[in-house]
C-alpha cells in the first residue's frame, strides 16, 4: 500500500469507526473489572460491618450481665490489655478483631494504641511498621463513663489484591490497550477500505468515460465480491445497451 493510501487510510471514516469500536470494546471490559472490583469489595465491607456490629453487642451484653472486669479480661490477648505489634500479625493471619480502649484521659488501656480511627464508621490503616497499608474497616464510638472504643477488621487480602490488579488493568490500558487499539483498528480497517477504495476509484474511471473499467474480485464471495459483481453486471449491460443504441443510430 502506497503511502498516500494509508494517509488516506488513517483520516478515513472506516479506521474511525474500527478504532472506536476497538476502544469500546476495551473500555467495556475494563468497566467490567471495575464493576466486579466495586462489588466485591462493597460486599466484604457489608460483611465486616455485620460482623463488627455482632462483636459491638457481643461486648456490650458481656459488661451488662458479668461487669467491666469481664469484659477487661476479654480483651485480654497474652494476659495483657495493651497488645503490642507484633500480635497484629496473628491477629491478621487469624481474622481476629482489633480493640482499642481510651479512658477520659485519653489513655489507651486495653487493646492496640496504633488503631486510632475516625468516629463512626470509617477505612483505616494501622500505625505499624509493616502493616501500615493493609486497610482495615472500624468502628468507634464513646460509651458511658466516658470510655472511647474502637473495634476493626483487616480487609481479606483477596480485596487488596483485586484493587491491585485493577490500578494495574487501568495503566495497562492506558499505555497498552489505548496502542493496540490502534494497531487492531489499523489492520482491520485496511482491507475493507482498501476494497471500498477500489469500487469508488473505478466507479470515478466509469463516470469519466471510461467503460472498459471493471472491479476487480476476491474470490471471497462476501459482501464486497456481491457489490463488484453487481456493479460489473450494470456495466455489462450499459456497454451492451450502447453498443445497441450504435447499431440503431447506423442503421438510420
Amino acid at each position: 500500500m502506497s503511502l498516500k493510501r494509508r494517509a488516506d487510510l488513517l483520516t478515513s471514516s472506516v479506521f474511525r469507526m474500527t478504532l472506536v469500536h476497538s476502544a469500546a470494546l476495551l473500555s467495556l471490559a475494563l468497566g467490567l473489572i471495575l464493576a466486579y472490583q466495586i462489588g466485591y469489595t462493597s460486599l466484604t465491607k457489608s460483611y465486616l460491618r455485620t460482623e463488627i456490629i455482632e462483636e459491638i453487642e457481643r461486648l456490650e451484653n458481656l459488661s451488662q450481665e458479668r461487669g467491666d472486669i469481664a469484659l477487661r479480661q476479654q480483651l485480654k490477648r497474652d494476659q495483657a490489655l495493651l497488645w503490642s505489634a507484633d500480635q497484629m500479625y496473628e491477629i491478621l493471619e487469624e481474622d481476629q478483631f482489633i480493640y482499642r480502649v481510651e479512658n477520659l484521659n485519653n489513655k489507651v488501656v486495653a487493646g492496640y494504641a496504633g488503631l486510632d480511627p475516625d468516629g463512626g464508621w470509617s477505612v483505616t490503616t494501622l500505625d505499624h511498621e509493616d502493616l501500615f497499608d493493609h486497610k482495615l474497616l472500624a468502628y468507634r464510638e464513646t460509651y458511658a463513663g466516658g470510655y472511647d472504643v474502637a473495634i476493626a477488621r483487616f480487609f481479606p487480602d483477596e480485596v487488596l489484591y483485586m484493587k491491585e490488579m485493577t490500578g494495574l488493568v487501568f495503566w495497562l490500558f492506558v499505555f497498552g490497550g489505548l496502542p493496540f487499539s490502534v494497531i487492531i483498528g489499523y489492520f482491520l480497517s485496511r482491507s475493507v477500505y482498501y476494497r471500498l477504495s477500489t469500487i469508488s476509484e473505478t466507479s470515478e474511471a466509469i463516470a469519466e468515460g471510461h467503460l472498459d473499467q471493471r472491479v476487480p474480485l476476491h474470490d471471497k464471495n462476501d459482501e464486497f465480491d456481491r457489490l463488484s459483481e453487481a456493479v460489473n453486471h450494470m456495466l455489462d449491460r450499459l456497454v451492451s445497451a450502447n453498443r445497441q443504441i450504435r447499431g440503431v443510430s447506423v442503421g438510420i
